[in-house]
């Protein structure tokens, strides 16, 4: 928010939660507007987009292994498919 000029403060908010998945599940549940993958929001019929004219900033996402894993040949190539298809969806 403070990149796009609103001086948020963490007072602002009733709920904050590092967990994407309970955060979800949190908008879902009624309990706060929030903010997710609007792939995700767009096909769950149990939340409605609301100010769809509020720029978002992009978010950095990270493509992860272990590095004992990294060249396990099916870490690999599950880890590759991941980065070409996460491609479609950025930039």
């Amino acid at each position: 928010m403070r990149d796009l000029g609103i001086p948020a403060e963490r007072g602002w908010f009733s709920t904050r939660c590092d967990d994407n998945m309970v955060n979800w599940k949190l908008v879902q549940a009624g309990c706060s507007i929030g903010f997710g993958h609007i792939y995700t929001g767009l096909r769950d019929e149990m939340v409605e987009q609301v100010m769809p004219e509020v720029p978002i900033a992009a978010l950095p996402v990270w493509l992860t292994a272990h590095q004992a894993m990294r060249q396990t040949p099916r870490i690999r190539r599950v880890r590759d498919m991941l980065a070409d298809g996460i491609k479609a969806f950025v930039s």
